[in-house]
This record gives C-alpha cells, sequence and structure tokens, in this order.
C-alpha cells in the first residue's frame, strides 16, 4: 500500500484562512446590505432611472453570489478539517486505526 504524506501544518493553516474567507465574504455581504438599506432604502424616489436599476439588479446576483462563496469556504473548510482529523487519527498510536 503506499505511503501518503499529508502537511498537517499546512491543513490547520489552510482551515484557518478557509475560516477567514468565509468570515470576510459573509462580512462583506452583511456591509454591502446595511450600506444599501441606509442609502438607498430609505430614500427609495431619490435615485431612479436606468443607473438604480442597473445597480438594483447588480446588487440582487450579487449579494447570494457572496454568500454563496462564503458557504463554499465553510465547505472547504469542513473538508480539510475532516482530512486534519483522519490524519490526526491515524498518526495517533493509540488510535484503533494506527
Amino acid at each position: 500500500m503506499a505511503r501518503i504524506m499529508y502537511d498537517i501544518t499546512a491543513g490547520d493553516h489552510l482551515s484557518k484562512l478557509l475560516a477567514q474567507l468565509n468570515d470576510k465574504l459573509a462580512g462583506f455581504a452583511q456591509y454591502r446590505a446595511g450600506q444599501k438599506s441606509m442609502y438607498l432604502d430609505c430614500t427609495p424616489g431619490d435615485w431612479t432611472g436606468g443607473e438604480r436599476t442597473a445597480y438594483d439588479g447588480d446588487y440582487r446576483t450579487q449579494q447570494p453570489q457572496l454568500n454563496r462563496y462564503a458557504e463554499i469556504a465553510l465547505r472547504a473548510k469542513a473538508s480539510v478539517d475532516a482530512a486534519n482529523e483522519q490524519y490526526r487519527a491515524a498518526s495517533d498510536p493509540s488510535s484503533p486505526g494506527a
């Protein structure tokens, strides 16, 4: 059976970076929603026309994508965390499978 090398330090670092990515994406989506609410939704008649329609369309498209990217980062983090746990379990001489 081939021996698989795993860099647990890199795995831990990647897990932390993916958590940060999720936090940044989710935070940015929340920030944008707050800014839109504060500046645009409170005075809907002040900015009308094609540019506002284009902005609203872009916003409705981009917000779900930001949230989706945050979810993807969380799923990737979960996969990395599972690999890290498997490595640690396999490396522990007291574990049943080691």
